[in-house]
């Protein structure tokens, strides 16, 4: 049996500079294709494409492996990382495999693809008003109470 097809992965992951520290994005593909023997639910063949020809194949050969198409960006404040893309004509890359020879019956077979981004922004406490007010009423019962300490009393 054989599988091949083109694809134009795309992955984007990017948090502003004026984001506060800690804060994040994770950009993550994921594909596979596995077939497995329907009666005895045995794997025959997995492939998980990974951009580097003969690895990422199990029960076949790999004839076809333009780029990774499982991995995750993660991206911190101040940067933009992408893979690959963007989609535009001609740049779809060609993928193709053979499964090893298939004993006569019956199989599964079973294409995943997921693609998700995750994204965490830390986010820094804002003083209530009431906090403001409180703050600045001290300061105002700072300044009085050092005022009051210069003032000489004089007697005569």
């Amino acid at each position: 049996m054989s599988f091949q097809f083109d694809a134009d992965p795309f992955i984007l992951a990017a948090v502003g500079a004026g984001a506060n520290a800690g804060s994040f994005a994770h950009g993550t593909l994921g594909f596979s294709i596995t077939l497995t023997n329907a009666i005895t639910g045995a794997t025959v063949f997995s492939w998980t494409p990974d951009g580097s020809l003969g690895s990422g194949i199990v029960g076949g050969v790999e004839t076809a492996d333009a780029e990774n198409l499982n991995l995750t960006l993660a991206a911190f404040a101040g940067q933009t990382l992408t893979h690959s893309g963007p989609y535009a004509a001609g740049t779809f890359g060609h993928y193709s495999a053979v499964t090893n020879a298939l004993a006569a019956g019956s199989y599964n077979v079973s294409f995943t693809m997921s693609e998700t981004t995750d994204v965490s922004l830390v986010q820094t406490a804002v003083p209530e008003p009431s906090t403001w007010a409180m703050m600045l009423l001290g300061f105002a019962g700072l300044g009085f109470a050092f005022r009051q300490s210069r003032r000489r009393v004089s007697f005569a």
